[in-house]
């Protein structure tokens, strides 16, 4: 009798071949209907989403998280969150790939295009914040050299542990935000959670910065 790790696993390899059937599919008959640049766009994108299908696949089923009580910014307290941001962004992505699969495979294009917005609209969220930490990070690599000098090193720690506070913040924010008045409506005085994302917000900042065009006018359609 197999392991409920090689029947989901099993179940997952037979998802990924009815999309990748289904796409083959479609992409005959596309190929009639398009002009070249936009076929050749088109067959990328479907060689992207089998290679998306075939990384989600090699997730592991069961990931354990190691959250830290200590809430000052350290190392430690960052990887912590880091590694909630990231769990929870791709096994949600994995959940959305694998129903969007099962929509394609029975023709449900309306539950398809809903499902192709909900994850646009997860890796705008996750890359908003995740291009910000690598910026910061990118940063602190640059002036921790300057650690050994004597001379600079209250300033350059200063300076790393502003940056671990930022990306701090970002974490917080990305895993918590949220724009409900917690406080009046629970009756409480404390710190308010960290300002919810808009995801329009998150949509316009991709597409500014890796210069991508027309992503905000079909998210609007």
């Amino acid at each position: 009798m197999r392991s409920a790790k090689e029947l989901i696993r099993s179940n997952l390899y037979g998802i990924r071949y009815i999309s990748t059937r289904v796409v083959r599919r479609s992409t005959t008959r596309n190929e009639k209907k398009l002009d070249t640049k936009k076929y050749q766009n088109y067959e990328e994108l479907i060689q992207n989403y089998n290679v998306l299908n075939h990384n989600l696949i090699e997730l592991p089923q069961i990931t354990r998280q190691v959250f830290s009580k200590d809430n000052t910014p350290s190392f430690l307290l960052i990887e912590s969150l880091f590694s909630h941001f990231s769990n929870t962004y791709f096994y949600k992505l994995r959940q959305l790939v694998l129903t969007l699969n099962y929509s394609f495979s029975e023709g449900h294009f309306v539950s398809s295009a809903i499902l192709l917005r909900s994850i646009l609209e997860m890796i705008c969220h996750h890359w908003y914040f995740l291009i910000r930490q690598r910026e910061l990070v990118n940063t602190i690599h640059k002036i921790s050299p300057n650690l050994k000098s004597k001379k600079h090193r209250t300033q350059v720690l200063t300076a790393v542990t502003n940056k671990l506070y930022e990306i701090y913040k970002l974490l917080d924010r990305a895993n918590t935000g949220s724009n409900f008045p917690w406080n009046s409506h629970l009756g409480l005085n404390i710190e308010n959670t960290p300002k919810q994302l808009h995801v329009m917000e998150a949509v316009e900042d991709l597409e500014k910065k890796y210069l991508l065009q027309n992503i905000t006018v079909c998210y609007r359609k």
